[in-house]
């Protein structure tokens, strides 16, 4: 068990990697000229809402799509099937399942911000000239420029993500415990 948990944080930590550089060239793409067009405007606390908007839709579509395809696995509706058979709710198949993949996982998500939190403790995070390792970061800086805080930031960051990504694994657990119970009949 503690190999697997340990393999799925590694696994976690490189897909973690992906989606940062994806987020980093979707807001190049679709935000930062109009980031750099309000913080030219002086509009700061308008420029830190829009990237903070954006880490948290970015988080949406991550957990969702995430958990959308591990709940998709034959496997996993087998063992769903199982779990129906012994007469668990959906909340306890959540705990037997995911509970503490999740907890790692987002364990990774705040480690993976300490860089970040280091780094906006000795300088300062800028959204007009920034370098590739703050665009790496885009999609978790938006609670520090929000808060001016690094370590503030990072924890509200876990925290938001770790609801939404905790949201979405029982939503799609409850549609598909749904969805295996009309098979089962």
């Amino acid at each position: 068990m503690k190999r697997e948990l340990i393999k799925g944080g590694i696994r976690w930590f490189l897909i973690l990697l992906a989606i940062h550089l994806v987020g980093m060239l979707f807001y190049a793409i679709t935000l930062s000229s109009s980031v750099m067009q309000l913080m030219a405007e002086e509009e700061a606390g308008k420029a830190y809402s829009a990237v903070l908007w954006f880490g948290i839709i970015l988080n949406v579509i991550v957990s969702l799509a995430y958990t959308k395809v591990e709940t998709a696995y034959v496997d996993y509706r087998k063992e769903l099937k199982e779990s129906l058979r012994a007469e668990k709710g959906v909340v306890d198949i959540w705990k037997e399942k995911h509970l503490w993949e999740d907890l790692i996982k987002i364990g990774v998500y705040l480690v993976m911000q300490i860089p970040l939190v280091i780094f906006c403790a000795v300088i300062d995070y800028s959204l007009t000239a920034s370098l590739f390792f703050e665009d790496f970061y885009v999609m978790n800086v938006g609670w520090y420029l929000v808060t001016g805080s690094p370590l503030l930031g990072a924890l509200l960051d876990t925290v938001v993500f770790g609801a939404i990504f905790f949201a979405a694994r029982l939503l799609f657990t409850f549609l598909t415990v749904r969805d295996v119970e009309k098979d089962m009949v």
